[in-house]
């Protein structure tokens, strides 16, 4: 659904992405995908990809599967 007054550009989402062999939270545009090559160039990194339901739900214990605090805490990343 869309937010009380409908402007989805003013919202933001938080996505969990392993940089190489590090863990980083991105802030994103809710309206916006993810650009992974981006991600990867801003971060300097050879490989990057989205973390997987099971790598976030280790990480973040006291949210439900699927839900990302939007700032998590350093020793989680």
């Amino acid at each position: 659904g869309q937010p009380a007054g409908g402007a989805t550009e003013c919202l933001a989402k938080v996505v969990i992405v392993q940089a190489d062999n590090e863990w980083a939270a991105v802030v994103v545009p809710a309206s916006h995908r993810l650009d992974m090559q981006a991600v990867g160039q801003a971060l300097r990194c050879t490989t990057c990809r989205l973390a997987t339901e099971p790598e976030i739900a280790e990480r973040f214990p006291d949210c439900e599967v699927g839900a990302t605090p939007p700032l998590p805490p350093p020793m989680a990343m």
